[in-house]
């Protein structure tokens, strides 16, 4: 749910113990991370159109 690692956060920042810490990949996870609704107000036909979407945005083909 964050646009850019954790670290990398400027409100989270001052609370690492370790300023300099090293998060290899956290960035291009962080970039490529969706979140997806789960509650019982998602419908089929909603859970379909954000299927597609996603297919699209990540250029999945079937």
């Amino acid at each position: 749910m964050y646009p850019k690692a954790i670290v990398d956060e400027k409100t989270i920042k001052p609370y690492l113990g370790n300023q300099q810490v090293s998060t290899p990949g956290a960035e291009q996870i962080a970039q490529n991370l969706i979140t997806l609704p789960t509650h019982t107000g998602i419908t089929e036909d909603l859970a379909k159109e954000i299927a597609r979407k996603v297919g699209v945005a990540y250029q999945i083909t079937r």
